[in-house]
């Protein structure tokens, strides 16, 4: 399979969620949409990488538990996205945190339209989002299922960095980076050199510094983005 197709894939197979990833805001974007459907129990989706991005240029950017894809769209394609985006800004009565059904996951983070006038919340599965809501779950499932064929890997050349204090089932590895593990709780930036063979997104590592266990998340940066 496909890496594009295969990261679509494993985005449409989750359904169980955690609380969506909060991060700063991407420079040039007008539409992001993180996403928070972990299925397996050691994951952790606050370093996920964004679902989707849309840049002002056409640039998209697809995420899935940790890789991301880069792809281009031309300007009619954008422009449809646009258009889906601008029905759901224009939703009579569209509050900010909305629910597709009570009890129901995953969750969703949207947000966009220049000067982000779009900032939304929802939980559920769009499919059983009620007529009033029906845009805004038609978009979400539009991204959520989103390829495309200009889509390739795209390879950070950043990572958001932090750390706490915990002990992960399994062994650790040691811990090997500039930062120490007190300013990491606070969150800073590593260069994707210096963490090439650590796994980011979704999946944690455990790292031992003396007596003491830490939880380590990276999460990879857009361009011009800061954690």
């Amino acid at each position: 399979m496909k890496p594009r197709l295969a990261l679509a894939a494993t985005m449409a197979l989750a359904l169980r969620a955690v609380p969506v990833a909060q991060a700063g805001e991407i420079p040039g974007s007008l539409l992001e949409l993180r996403a928070s459907t972990p299925f397996a129990p050691l994951q952790d989706w606050s370093a996920a990488p964004p679902r989707f991005v849309l840049m002002e240029d056409g640039q998209v950017f697809v995420g899935g538990s940790k890789d991301l894809l880069a792809g281009r769209l031309d300007k009619d394609e954008a422009k449809a996205i646009e258009g889906q985006m601008e029905a759901v800004r224009k939703m009579p009565g569209l509050a900010s945190v909305v629910s597709f059904a009570e009890g129901e996951e995953p969750s969703f983070h949207l947000r966009g339209g220049k000067g982000k006038n779009l900032d939304v919340r929802a939980t559920g599965d769009p499919g059983k989002a009620n007529p009033a809501l029906r845009p805004l779950a038609a978009l979400l499932d539009k991204l959520m299922r989103f390829d495309h064929a200009s889509l390739r890997p795209y390879l950070p050349t950043s990572f958001a960095l932090k750390a706490r204090e915990a002990a992960r089932r399994g062994g650790c590895r040691i811990w090997t980076l500039l930062p120490t593990p007190r300013e990491a709780m606070s969150g800073t930036t590593v260069q994707a050199s210096a963490v090439e063979t650590w796994v980011g997104g979704a999946y944690p590592t455990s790292v031992c510094v003396g007596d003491k266990a830490y939880e380590v998340q990276l999460r990879a940066l857009l361009p011009g983005e800061h954690p």
